[in-house]
């Protein structure tokens, strides 16, 4: 059994080789990503056992994702092909450091993750299941999906690891606060860079006294990371 289950969307990236606009660009390369993916693949590769769930489209992009993860030795009991597409994003660099992202995601197969979408007995003797902000973002299911996933590890008593992960373009600051206000209570390691506390919150202090949790790590780029395990830093 995995010692950490991660679930959310894979995603397929296209990124071109060099900098410049992605109009100018000829050719691209194709990546396999998602954040909850990417710990799946940095832990498999570290030697920890772990598992992903998750939904991507039965076609050749999902077909490629499946391959990519069984070579990394995450395992992927209930991961699925479903009807629909698999998602995917445009990555594009700038000579001076600036970039743009584009999503092609609405509608896709892994944003109809839903409650029961895979044996909670799968979580027994796992050490932590890992999400992030995105997946609730996604869609209603996903929403409840998210909630359904914490709730069954808490059951099981398997540690909840949530990134808050916000992005801007799913949905407004609002809709991510009040996700986080349900989800927190279940949270055992809480996640969050300097600049979403600021995004959804106005200030890093209030955004640390509200998202209290056991253990929160504050991520704070090229300065490091503040780690807060019962109110200590």
């Amino acid at each position: 059994m995995p010692e950490v289950v991660t679930a959310g969307e894979p995603l397929v990236a296209l990124v071109p080789r060099e900098p410049g606009h992605l109009r100018g660009k000829r050719l691209l390369e194709v990546y396999v990503g998602g954040a909850e993916v990417n710990v799946a693949v940095a832990l498999a590769r570290l030697g920890v056992k772990v598992g992903f769930v998750g939904r991507v489209g039965a076609d050749e992009l999902g077909a490629m994702v499946e391959e990519r993860l069984r070579a990394e030795g995450v395992d992927l009991t209930h991961f699925r092909r479903a009807p629909g597409f698999t998602g995917l994003y445009l990555r594009e660099y700038l000579p001076l450091g600036q970039g743009r992202v584009f999503y092609y995601r609405k509608g896709s197969a892994g944003s109809a993750l839903a409650p029961g979408a895979f044996d909670p007995d799968y979580l027994k003797g796992a050490r932590f299941l890992h999400l992030t902000g995105i997946t609730p973002a996604l869609s209603p299911e996903a929403w409840a999906f998210s909630l359904w996933a914490m709730e069954e590890a808490k059951r099981r008593g398997v540690r909840v690891s949530l990134d808050v992960n916000y992005r801007q373009t799913l949905w407004p600051p609002e809709e991510a606060r009040g996700f986080l206000e349900r989800a927190l209570p279940g949270v055992g390691l809480l996640f969050l860079s300097e600049e979403e506390a600021e995004l959804l919150f106005g200030r890093v202090e209030e955004a640390l006294r509200v998202l209290s949790a056991p253990e929160v790590v504050l991520k704070r780029g090229a300065k490091g990371a503040w780690a807060f395990v019962d109110g200590r830093r």
